[in-house]
């Protein structure tokens, strides 16, 4: 491309040049400006030739990556050495393309041309930007071109769902309202099922017959699709396997208010409970759904009968329909995940423990909290993504389950002001968001009609 020469000596007086900008004895007193500038007028004359390779030379080449940039290094053919000390940048690409084709058989090797409405094939262009894509006719778009979005959500299959827009890249997000604006990708597919066919795999269609796209849904080794692991669905069977969940708690009961390490309840032979550690696991697929079971370490010598205190497929769900709760029910299904029918949801206090709105975020918190005789810690703190927020469903005034409790939830003398009170807040259960409250009124013998009074004279 050049009209001078640029043969072998001049790539290695290059190569020397380059040497010698880098060398230490540059720098020393003595070789000062003129020599600098020299060098510079030198490397800015014979700089073409950097770029330049003699069409009857072929040399192969080496690429590296690095960051975001590619680099290519060229090499002599005979000796491989280093001809070009400088590396020449390429920019990465900043599209995708890819075609989805339709098959009759699984190894996708026969097209199907029955195909006819959609045609048998589909092409995806992105660019890279934020799982975007402008998409044809075919599957998840029923015009000419569709502009949409990957995204997330439970109880969709596979847990990919396409967000409509007007333009791409993702500009101009379709209203709820407008139909079709967000249509399940693939609900006929687990969430592993789904990630194979954006990596290129023969994948199942909804009808029966097969896709694949000709390359993976990926940009500079970054895949173009959400991880859609928590949303998607489990394989049939899968439930209540390891795979079934995407993250488990333990809850250890301990002696000590504190839940101090080696305080923790042990099981012996002599033991009055049977069991001192729980697992809640968190089901792929449907938000919120749950397993309760026991997952106790017991001494050898422990034979008595255990009682069964597992809970399981249920679902955490708002609600407080006497106003005493903290705000979370606990509502079992009779279909796998949480799905099919079930039964009247449960306060929390019925399923597990009373605990005021303070209590339960020190629960979720991984706090030590009472649970009964004893007190119990999360063995770290839950995703707030496994839990819903019911802050506005709890109970936030006069009596609250959790707090002080006349009688087990009946019968109690209600107390005027807010928990955040000092004195109401006096009067929940110790925990960390209480450790500083003084002792329950009821611990010190007031009475409940004293209590009643008292409150009202300090509020």
């Amino acid at each position: 491309p050049f009209e001078f020469p640029c043969n072998r000596m001049a790539l290695q007086r290059q190569q020397w040049l380059w040497m010698l900008a880098g060398s230490s004895w540059l720098y020393r007193p003595g070789f000062g400006a003129p020599a600098v500038r020299q060098l510079v007028r030198l490397l800015l004359l014979e700089l073409p030739c950097l770029a330049w390779v003699a069409p009857e030379t072929a040399l192969p080449r080496s690429t590296l990556r690095g960051g975001n940039s590619s680099y290519t290094e060229v090499t002599d053919n005979a000796s491989g050495e280093l001809l070009l000390g400088a590396t020449a940048r390429r920019d990465q690409a900043t599209s995708f393309k890819s075609v989805l084709y339709f098959y009759k058989d699984p190894e996708c090797k026969n097209l199907d041309q029955e195909r006819s409405s959609t045609g048998i094939s589909q092409a995806w262009e992105g660019t890279g930007v934020g799982n975007c894509f402008s998409i044809a006719v075919g599957l998840g778009c029923a015009t000419d071109t569709c502009h949409v979005k990957m995204e997330c959500d439970y109880q969709t299959g596979s847990g990919l769902v396409l967000q409509s827009y007007t333009s791409q890249p993702c500009q101009g997000k379709l209203p709820a309202s407008t139909p079709n604006s967000r249509i399940h990708m693939l609900p006929h597919l687990t969430w592993l099922q789904a990630r194979g066919l954006m990596m290129g795999n023969c994948t199942r269609t909804e009808d029966g017959r097969f896709m694949k796209f000709t390359s993976a849904l990926s940009l500079n080794d970054a895949d173009l699709f959400p991880d859609c692991s928590a949303q998607g669905a489990v394989a049939d069977g899968g439930a209540g396997s390891s795979q079934a969940y995407v993250s488990s708690y333990y809850m250890q009961f301990y002696t000590d208010r504190s839940c101090t390490p080696g305080t923790e309840l042990q099981i012996t032979t002599f033991s009055t409970v049977t069991s001192n550690r729980f697992q809640f696991n968190i089901y792929r697929g449907a938000q919120h759904c749950l397993d309760y079971t026991d997952a106790s370490i017991r001494d050898s010598s422990f034979t008595a009968a255990v009682v069964n205190a597992n809970i399981l497929n249920f679902k955490l769900v708002c609600g407080n329909n006497d106003t005493l709760g903290n705000g979370i029910m606990i509502r079992q299904h009779t279909g796998a995940v949480c799905t099919g029918g079930f039964k009247a949801p449960e306060y929390w206090r019925s399923a597990f423990y009373p605990m005021n709105k303070f209590h339960i975020q020190d629960f979720f918190s991984g706090r030590c909290v009472k649970w009964g005789a004893y007190f119990v810690s999360m063995d770290r703190p839950w995703d707030t993504l496994h839990y819903p927020n019911c802050d506005q469903y709890a109970c936030k005034s006069g009596y609250c389950s959790g707090g002080r409790v006349q009688t087990e939830y009946e019968g109690a003398v209600a107390y005027a002001g807010r928990e955040t009170n000092p004195t109401t807040k006096a009067q929940c259960l110790g925990s960390a968001a209480c450790a500083d409250a003084s002792v329950p009124l009821q611990v010190l013998g007031v009475t409940p009609l004293l209590t009643t009074l008292l409150a009202a004279v300090l509020l």
